[in-house]
């Protein structure tokens, strides 16, 4: 029986090699920093963290940042799911090819989009022009340097994310649910909310705990097109960091990683990580009637 256990043991260490240098590269890149981050918090101890409790600028900062970043992903949501519905729909060879126009954003950069929403939002860019051809204003407005300018480019850059998380598990919906549905007399809003709905809940999940998390570090929108009052935590920690005041930053990323932390461990116990980031069974590749 031992030799049977040592067996199995040392199969699994050989199936489970691969996983090492990517495990390796993940504590390196990613563990290590966090973890001097964390050290550099705390090195002068709680004198960091008790001057971000009493700051009447990093409170207001850390608000802002979850509405931001709570914003952004609504939006993200509502717009995707009925992009989602109709690819999910669609047969396996016409979804892709309209997955891979959506992955074409992925190959410009973050920066190119930021000057092209500074060219649309200007005070002479197109939307100005726009509004003044159909005579919906009477002097350009000024649309750069507020809220909307950055949840509007903050929506576009993450809705593909949210996308591609919704639809990993949209596809693997049995559609012939659906026509069961249909054939029992339900109309197609009433199947689209009480089958597809539902069985898309861990892929909405997914989705949005993907899109808040990464809204939550953003730092070139809210930079370049936010104003004063659209200050994120990433923006302060930039601003701590050119006053040389790396313990107020170092606290400030300790508290962001702790939210998002916090955020995976409510998802993991509300659903269940595993569940959340789980496909669906088959689904058949016919489209609904």
């Amino acid at each position: 029986m031992a030799t049977r256990v040592n067996t199995g043991g040392w199969r699994r260490a050989r199936l489970a090699w691969p996983v090492v240098p990517g495990l390796a590269l993940v504590v390196l890149v990613g563990g290590l920093p966090l973890a001097r981050v964390a050290q550099l918090s705390v090195e002068h101890g709680s004198e960091a963290f008790r001057a971000l409790g009493t700051s009447e600028v990093f409170r207001k900062t850390l608000v802002n940042t979850l509405e931001l970043a709570l914003t952004v992903t609504v939006l993200c949501l509502l717009l995707a799911y009925p992009l989602v519905y109709w690819l999910s729909s669609r047969p396996a060879k016409v979804a892709s090819r309209y997955l891979l126009l959506l992955m074409l954003p992925f190959w410009i950069s973050v920066l190119v989009r930021v000057y092209a929403w500074q060219i649309i939002l200007g005070h002479d860019g197109l939307v100005n022009k726009l509004l003044l051809q159909l005579h919906l204003i009477q002097a350009p407005r000024d649309l750069l340097f507020t809220t909307p300018a950055v949840v509007l480019a903050m929506t576009h850059y993450l809705l593909p994310y949210m996308i591609l998380a919704l639809y990993s598990v949209c596809a693997s919906i049995d559609w012939r649910l659906m026509k069961a549905a249909r054939s029992l007399g339900a109309s197609r809003p009433y199947a689209v909310r009480r089958v597809f709905l539902p069985l898309s809940v861990p892929g909405a999940v997914a989705g949005s705990m993907l899109v808040f998390v990464l809204a939550l570090g953003f730092f070139i929108i809210p930079a370049l097109l936010g104003s004063p009052s659209d200050m994120t935590i990433a923006v302060y920690i930039e601003r701590q960091t050119s006053i040389l005041r790396f313990d107020i930053a170092a606290a400030a990323s300790t508290v962001l990683v702790a939210v998002s932390l916090v955020l995976f461990l409510v998802i993991d116990r509300v659903g269940g990580v595993q569940r959340t980031f789980a496909g669906g069974p088959g689904k058949d590749s016919s489209e609904p009637e």
